[in-house]
């Protein structure tokens, strides 16, 4: 591999130029490599389990609408609703409580309107959010706890 067309007519200064050549074609190889590697630690996750993917990283998970409706319901982020905090009505003490994992699992592997109908508005105890909520928003938030808290609830009619 020449890398210089100089024209020497010294073999000890040729000799030099072929030795330089060979140390820059070593470093070019070097360089390389030392540059793949720095590329792929930048798009897979580090030592301390942190991943953050580059412009050109590994495709993010498609995000299901119906769990992101659901979620904005119950967190309160729909101009419509805004008023609202759901709460979860605990049968035995008649007390109102907001849906966490422990409170939801009487609600595992059951229909989904048991679930929606003890279901109410924390502002307003005896409101029911299946009469405040219209169209398909409580189907929604109903479909987030299932899927949020893993609840496997049955959602046919029947």
């Amino acid at each position: 591999m020449k890398l210089y067309n100089w024209n020497v007519n010294n073999a000890r200064d040729q000799n030099s130029i072929q030795n330089c050549s060979r140390s820059f074609s070593i470093n070019k190889h070097f360089l390389l490599l030392l540059a793949l590697a720095a590329s792929s630690l930048s798009d897979h996750s580090t030592a301390s389990g942190y991943a953050r993917p580059g412009p050109g990283g590994l495709p993010q998970q498609a995000k299901d609408p119906s769990y992101e409706r659901g979620k904005a319901l119950l967190k309160g982020r729909i101009k419509n609703y805004r008023g609202v905090q759901v709460c979860l009505l605990d049968t035995e003490t008649g007390k109102l409580h907001k849906p966490s994992k422990n409170k939801l699992q009487p609600y595992r592997k059951v229909k989904a309107v048991k679930l929606a109908l003890q279901l109410f508005n924390c502002k307003q105890a005896e409101t029911l959010i299946a009469k405040i909520y219209k169209g398909n928003d409580l189907a929604y938030l109903v479909y987030y706890l299932d899927r949020r808290y893993k609840l496997q609830m049955d959602f046919n009619q029947s």
